[in-house]
């Protein structure tokens, strides 16, 4: 098994290496709950919530989607409806399987990097991963840039979920009004931060001293 894993083509670990950092970032982001008031600029406080209430509200919501068991989603002082529950749902499935191949494809990037520094091999696929990793926010920038950030949202949600339960009505899930469009705009930006900046201090730090020792 060890011996096929070593023989992936380059650009294959490169591959595997960007959605490692990738999936990494999302859940640092995601876990990040502190981060919710900075970015919720602007909500729409129609139940008239403590600051307290609304963020609790918000930290629920995160850890039913980190966490892999099936539990219920209740908010407090919130009602929620049947669809907005179901769409809820798929979205945890989304995250789930972001966190889970990201777990397989970090330990295979573990792998892929000691066993190169054992053999004394360039390791190749980290800068590899690096120019791979631009296409994702270009191709994002590039339909912001054109279709604008509403229109790059619906194409998004149009893709991921096969129904339209995720066109929200505030009467009846009023979650929506806590969570604005800046909040998605700000947690997306900071996604793409976060992996540039673990992907640069692996180029930076790790790639030149495997690279050395490659030469050796």
């Amino acid at each position: 098994m060890h011996k096929g894993l070593s023989k992936l083509s380059q650009p294959l670990k490169a591959l595997i290496f960007f959605w490692a950092i990738f999936a990494l970032s999302v859940f640092l982001v995601l876990a990040q709950t502190w981060l919710y008031p900075l970015f919720s600029k602007g909500i729409m406080n129609t139940h008239n919530l403590s600051p307290d209430i609304i963020q609790k509200n918000y930290e629920i919501l995160i850890r039913y989607n980190l966490n892999p068991r099936p539990v219920s989603l209740e908010f407090i002082d919130l009602s929620m409806s049947e669809h907005g529950r179901i769409h809820f749902e798929e979205v945890k499935t989304i995250f789930q399987s972001i966190i889970w191949s990201g777990l397989l494809a970090l330990a295979l990037s573990i792998f892929f990097i000691i066993r190169a520094g054992r053999n004394k091999e360039k390791p190749a696929f980290i800068p590899l991963g690096g120019l791979i990793s631009l296409i994702l926010p270009l191709l994002i920038g590039l339909l912001i840039a054109v279709l604008g950030f509403d229109r790059t949202f619906i194409i998004f949600h149009k893709i991921f979920f096969n129904n339209d339960y995720w066109i929200f009505d505030s009467a009846t899930d009023p979650i929506i009004n806590y969570l604005p469009q800046p909040f998605f705009f700000a947690m997306a930006f900071s996604i793409i931060l976060t992996y540039l900046i673990i992907y640069l201090l692996l180029r930076l730090i790790l790639y030149p001293r495997m690279k050395a020792k490659a030469k050796l």
